[in-house]
């Protein structure tokens, strides 16, 4: 072959097949057909059972997962949950009552490190909610904000406020 060396691979296997009579090279031809065709067919199945069995894993790995957040938010909506029932069913709720209902959950809880009971108070609900605070032993008790500087003042009126009652 003109260009090719003549010790070279592709030289040795043109010389060693040329002498095959047309049928000869046909064979050969179909053998490498087949050949590839079951080597291409065989890895594509073996590569859709590979990810079937890794999808079927992975769903049963996830699924504990799954169910352990799932066991998690559960908890929480159901301290909520008892949180607003506790509020419904009481007409007013002491620290104690508060630090009482709460401690089980706290205690049990990784995510929550504190529960806080934060009322609605209108404006002109401020000045008798901010003496019932004092009359329950806080005498410095006022509704607070923080200024520019990040210090606490006295809040600014307002419509509404959250003040933080309970705090455990």
């Amino acid at each position: 072959m003109p260009g090719v060396p003549a010790d070279s691979n592709v030289m040795k296997i043109t010389q060693k097949y040329s002498g095959l009579s047309f049928a000869g090279r046909m064979v050969v031809c179909i053998t490498l057909i087949v050949g590839l065709v079951v080597s291409t067919t065989t890895f594509v199945i073996m590569q859709e059972r590979n990810q079937s069995q890794f999808r079927v894993i992975f769903e049963r790995e996830s699924q504990g997962a799954v169910s352990a957040v799932r066991q998690g938010i559960d908890f929480y909506l159901n301290m909520l949950r008892g949180l607003s029932a506790f509020h419904e069913a009481s007409e007013e709720i002491s620290r104690n009552e508060f630090r009482l209902f709460t401690a089980d959950y706290l205690e049990r809880s990784k995510g929550i490190h504190s529960v806080q009971w934060l009322p609605l108070v209108a404006n002109d609900q401020r000045a008798q909610v901010e003496a019932q605070i004092r009359k329950q032993g806080f005498q410095d008790f006022q509704f607070t904000q923080r200024n520019k500087d990040g210090k606490l003042v006295k809040a600014d009126v307002r419509p509404k406020y959250f003040p933080r009652i309970f705090d455990e």
